[in-house]
């Protein structure tokens, strides 16, 4: 070693070298060294909001993903907690297709993931009138539900002046107004 990384290992070898000393305890130290506990708390709730969207591919979810497990050993520290991690931040419509798929590995998790997320763009770029529904199978459920709610239709007021022919009435002709409407006992003009 040299330089700075010299400097640190005469300062911390002292108190890691002995027969308690593990490759663990190394690391610990080197990321308590690289990354300040802050830092870690960055990355730690970084990993935890990490959610494929927008224009974010598979590969890019990955990478990010890879990145920043390393700040939460304990939520890849199996095979089986990897998968279901990376398979809770990826869009909603990969999951929807991966669904029920017997899958075993944390690599065919992300080759599967990034195969629906090919033939989906294939298709859409065959289908060009399905553009618009580009938002529905980015993000999350909650994401997509939130875009498709129709804005509540303005509901115009039951009545206006009395005497005026252009109220809005309960039987929808303008001949008298909501006062005069006979509607409910079908006798309306």
């Amino acid at each position: 070693m040299t330089g700075e990384a010299d400097i640190w290992w005469n300062t911390v070898k002292d108190k890691l070298v002995g027969p308690e000393f593990t490759w663990n305890k190394l690391l610990s130290e080197l990321r308590a060294k690289s990354y300040p506990v802050v830092v870690q708390r960055q990355k730690e709730k970084e990993f935890m909001e990490l959610k494929m969207s927008g224009t974010m591919t598979v590969m890019q979810y990955a990478s990010k993903f890879t990145e920043l497990s390393r700040f939460v050993p304990e939520f890849v520290s199996s095979e089986w907690l990897k998968m279901r991690t990376f398979e809770e931040g990826v869009a909603f419509y990969i999951r929807n297709q991966l669904a029920g798929q017997p899958i075993l590995t944390y690599q065919e998790l992300y080759e599967r993931a990034a195969e629906v997320e090919r033939v989906k763009t294939e298709l859409r770029a065959l289908n060009p009138i399905n553009q618009n529904r580009k938002g529905l199978e980015r993000g999350t459920l909650s994401e997509s539900v939130n875009q498709n709610k129709k804005k509540p239709t303005p509901v115009p007021p039951k009545s206006r002046l009395v005497g005026s022919t252009a109220s809005y009435v309960k039987c929808g002709t303008t001949n008298h107004t909501t006062s005069e409407c006979r509607l409910g006992i079908n006798k309306c003009m």
